[in-house]
């Protein structure tokens, strides 16, 4: 989290390609900090230092490009690549911060899922139990657990950084009053057959309570006019959706509730 990366705002590779930095921020900034601004630049760099097996690696463990297997007709695999040889310089650049592959909500959920409960893969599943009029369990369904992704403490880091994103990052419309949740915003242009469309995905996806997370929420919206970026559209839907989830799970609330925290209404597009 304290490694420092430079961000010079547009990135050029050898073939002209330009990558550019969403963030308003430039400079030497750390990881945590790049990941709290959405730092596009950071992220480049920090895919190039894992290099395409490494990186291809983790993306697959995390269960991208195969079906989670959860009890649901029509399911895809989404889209991944084969071989580490097919991922070039550049395209392990934008892979980096989210472009370049295809992942179904299902997948996204799964993998934050993994890092939210100390980096277990889980096979997901619709029912947890069936219950009768009087409330006793009549069939309870295991979680079938697929293998560990990352270790114990990886995911404690993690959660971390998704905590100070949503606290001081891109991520604060997504604040629960009571609750540290931990978050990431995404903004991706719509893949089509022809290319990348002028169109985006804008998405929030946050576990809380954020170290000992109950529930795992993600939000995207489709298209979206006006403002597009997920930390202004998606986060404050995601926010609400966790309020009063937490409320209705009866879930203890972690920090203490600042009366004089700003409240404002956000108008979604």
């Amino acid at each position: 989290p304290s490694k420092v990366y430079t961000c010079p705002g547009v990135l050029t590779d050898m073939k002209g390609v330009k990558i550019s930095c969403t963030s308003k921020h430039r400079g030497p900034r750390t990881f945590l900090e790049a990941m709290e601004e959405s730092c596009n630049i950071a992220l480049v760099k920090v895919g190039r230092e894992l290099g395409p097996e490494r990186f291809l690696k983790y993306i697959r463990a995390f269960g991208f490009g195969d079906k989670t297997g959860i009890d649901l007709k029509g399911e895809v695999n989404g889209t991944i690549p084969k071989d580490p040889k097919h991922i070039s310089k550049v395209s392990i650049s934008t892979m980096s911060y989210g472009h370049g592959i295809a992942v179904t909500p299902i997948q996204l959920i799964n993998a934050v899922s993994a890092i939210g409960n100390g980096g277990f893969l889980n096979e997901p599943r619709i029912i947890k139990e069936v219950v009768d009029n009087d409330g006793n369990i009549i069939e309870k369904f295991k979680t079938n657990t697929l293998r560990r992704v990352i270790s114990q403490e990886t995911s404690k880091t993690l959660k971390d950084i998704m905590a100070k994103v949503v606290e001081e990052g891109t991520g604060k419309k997504a604040q629960v009053p009571g609750y540290k949740i931990g978050g990431k915003t995404g903004t991706a242009y719509i893949a089509s057959a022809e290319g990348y469309e002028d169109e985006y995905n804008s998405s929030f996806i946050g576990l809380a309570p954020a170290m000992d997370p109950q529930i795992t929420v993600l939000v995207v919206i489709n298209r979206p006019k006006g403002d597009f970026y997920g930390a202004t559209v998606a986060a404050p839907i995601a926010q609400e959706v966790m309020a009063k989830s937490l409320e209705y799970l009866k879930v203890p609330k972690t920090e203490k509730v600042d009366e004089n925290a700003l409240k404002e209404d956000i108008e979604v597009p």
